[in-house]
């Protein structure tokens, strides 16, 4: 596995100003029980990762593969279990030291960085994941380029993030689980949920701003990358494996009944890729996608700055 290096000058002073402490879930939080379902099912959540990446990369294992955001480390936990050479990066001291012992006994090689900055080198990555991160981010535009720098060319990244203009999470945001939210900036979501809704006591840098599929497609494309909607695998994996995807109690009485009534087949059939589908603009809660890096594109940017 390569070592973090320093491949870009100033980058590599540069992360300790996107370092932020973990976010805490008060017991009295309308999403508590679910956000804490989700740490305990952190493996099941990885492992989704692998299977996605596995259908691109036919295999993950021996393949380098960057977990940006790692959090506790489900995905990297998962992608080493599955032969995989993991680097995860994570911002989060506290998150780190939870996730230290783990990493070791897994061999996964744990780095104190952002995605805003990534101290790897050029083009030496195979595969990375992205998971529930990027509505995070402080730069979403630096993020997407710093990972198309760090792929090697036609290397894959695995992306999911909620979708902002989803009817479901204009209703109920994923995060807070107030109307409105999901559309806002972030520092309307700030002002909401300090002074209005209450849901926190201070501003939060992380605070969740969400994308549009619109929006996804720019920042992908401006960072040298494909995409593809993977929704239809994701609708099969839910019934498949369904604490990968859902963790509250609700959602997994709703998975269980749509089992008995036999509506699988219906939803797979109703569910498409199209990135220009209505259906991926409004309804659905969450982009699942594959970001293809495309041939050469960070090679040909060093020729034509050389010149």
């Amino acid at each position: 596995m390569p070592a973090p290096d320093n491949p870009s000058g100033k980058r590599a002073n540069e992360p300790a100003m996107y370092f932020r402490e973990a976010y805490e879930v008060a017991p009295s939080h309308p999403r508590a029980a679910q956000w804490q379902q989700a740490t305990k099912s952190k493996v099941q959540r990885g492992e989704l990762a692998v299977r996605l990446l596995a259908s691109e990369l036919k295999n993950v294992k021996d393949k380098i593969v960057l977990d940006i955001g790692a959090g506790e480390g489900g995905a990297s936990l998962a992608l080493a279990a599955a032969g995989a050479r993991v680097i995860a990066l994570e911002p989060s001291i506290k998150r780190i030291t939870n996730f230290l012992g783990e990493a070791e006994a897994a061999g996964v090689c744990l780095v104190a960085a952002a995605g805003e900055a990534i101290p790897v080198a050029d083009e030496s990555i195979d595969a990375a994941v992205l998971q529930d991160v990027l509505e995070h981010c402080a730069d979403k535009e630096a993020v997407l380029k710093e990972i198309a720098r760090v792929l090697k060319p036609r290397g894959v990244l695995y992306l999911s993030t909620p979708n902002r203009f989803s009817i479901l999470n204009f209703l109920s945001d994923p995060h807070w689980g107030v109307p409105f939210v999901s559309v806002m900036s972030r520092g309307k979501v700030n002002f909401l949920i300090t002074k209005i809704f209450r849901r926190e006591k201070a501003y939060r840098s992380d605070a969740a701003e969400l994308v549009s599929l619109r929006e996804l497609k720019r920042l992908a494309e401006a960072a040298g990358f494909e995409v593809k909607l993977v929704h239809r695998k994701v609708m099969l994996e839910l019934f498949e494996f369904p604490d990968s995807l859902v963790w509250a109690a609700w959602q997994q009485k709703c998975v269980e009944m749509m089992r008995r009534w036999r509506m699988k087949n219906v939803l797979v059939g109703l569910t498409t890729d199209n990135l220009a589908a209505l259906s991926n603009h409004i309804v659905a809660p969450t982009f699942y996608a594959m970001l293809r890096k495309n041939q050469g594109e960070f090679s040909e940017m060093n020729v034509s700055i050389a010149r």
